[in-house]
């Protein structure tokens, strides 16, 4: 997204003062808003409703997904059979079993546990290598963008040629037990 900036504000994916500048928010959503600032100032210099029209559902799926990026990286492991049945004496070691881990929220975030302290999503390496491959997809498809934004595509082997990065974004199926 640093890169897509970077093509937005001067033209150059790889301006390293841009792509600092992008990243001189903390904030996550105030990334998304420099981002879209620079976008709209882009689109008014150069219009294109296709270009605006993807910047757009680029823009809806990365804003769907930083949730499911933030469950991952502020989640925590716990053995899944903990998850099933939290008032359970037996543990998986006591009875030989396979250890099974799971993701869930941190035990402090309350909006993220149900009414019987069951929390809102449990998570399966499945499921994260299935949000992984999306956030790939999102990766490539927010590069394909700034590579079709720029106004003289690079011919060197650095930069990649326009339309040389393919990508569809897809959400993963979500099992609810």
């Amino acid at each position: 997204m640093a890169h897509l900036y970077a093509t937005l504000a001067t033209g150059d994916r790889f301006d390293s003062q841009a792509n600092h500048l992008y990243g001189e928010e903390a904030n996550f959503n105030g990334r998304l808003t420099t981002l879209e600032q620079a976008a709209e100032q882009r689109f008014i210099a150069e219009p294109s409703q296709p270009v605006e029209g993807e910047f757009s559902r680029l823009m809806r799926f990365v804003r769907g997904y930083s949730a499911r990026r933030n469950d991952i990286a502020h989640g925590h492991a716990l053995y899944i059979h903990w998850v099933r049945d939290p008032a359970s004496r037996e543990t998986l070691l006591s009875f030989g079993a396979d250890l099974s881990w799971c993701w869930v929220p941190p035990h402090f975030r309350a909006n993220k546990f149900n009414a019987q302290n069951r929390p809102e999503y449990v998570l399966t390496s499945r499921e994260i290598n299935e949000f992984g491959l999306t956030f790939w997809d999102i990766a490539r498809a927010f590069s394909s963008l700034s590579v079709r934004l720029l106004k003289f595509p690079p011919s060197h082997g650095i930069r990649p040629r326009p339309g040389a990065l393919p990508y569809k974004v897809r959400a993963p199926r979500i099992r609810r037990e």
